[in-house]
């Protein structure tokens, strides 16, 4: 009688392993079930890569942790540094729109990058010299001139471009956090719309 087959395990794919495709793995599992789930060990599970690959890319869960956030903001800076419109109050409006698509397209990223209890380090307490912060800087720095062009078409003092960039951060961020969290219904495109319309019209009106 013929012994069984013994079934082979799934081949590693150590070889074809990169930063990107971790640090997608490490985001969901952090979103999906929290930080006490992110070991070295399940991360090496989700990427089919031995702990010791992991670890001769990442000294260990601290900095990848770190590099999560990085990579998060560098895809959002690159997001909204990608607007460029010679319209001020459309360059304004497809902001916002980068805005949101980021955040749906990038849902796992989005919510660790201001998650308070993700076992993350906040952008208020990192190094200035960190990417985390470079980047930061650069998404935040899109909206400030953006709005700076806004308010010189309003014959505004550019001094007020910071406090209105917060506020119009604040906007949008609330409308899409509510969105992933399903609040926003069906409807979301012709909801954020209105709401993009409901920035214009206040800052129009001064």
């Amino acid at each position: 009688m013929a012994r069984p087959t013994k079934q082979s395990r799934p081949a590693k794919v150590e070889a074809g392993i990169d930063r990107r495709a971790v640090l997608d793995a490490a985001s969901r599992v952090l979103v999906a079930e929290g930080p006490s789930a992110l070991t070295m060990r399940r991360l090496a599970s989700e990427v089919g890569a031995s702990t010791m690959v992991l670890y001769s890319r990442f000294a260990g869960r601290e900095q990848l942790m770190g590099e999560l956030l990085a990579e998060g903001f560098t895809r959002f800076a690159d997001a909204l540094g990608a607007v460029a419109v010679p319209d001020p109050w459309l360059n304004l409006r497809q902001l916002g729109r980068a805005y949101r698509a980021f955040a749906l397209g990038n849902p796992t990223y989005f919510r660790l990058m201001w998650a308070g209890d993700a076992g993350l380090t906040s952008p208020a307490h990192v190094d200035a010299a960190s990417p985390m912060h470079h980047h930061g800087q650069r998404a935040f720095g899109a909206l400030l001139a953006a709005m700076t062009r806004v308010l010189a078409v309003l014959d505004r003092p550019a001094r007020e471009a910071e406090p209105l960039a917060l506020s119009v951060w604040s906007t949008v961020h609330g409308f899409v956090s509510l969105e992933l969290s399903g609040v926003v219904g069906p409807d979301g495109d012709e909801a954020y719309e209105r709401a993009l319309d409901f920035i214009e019209a206040a800052l129009r009106r001064g």
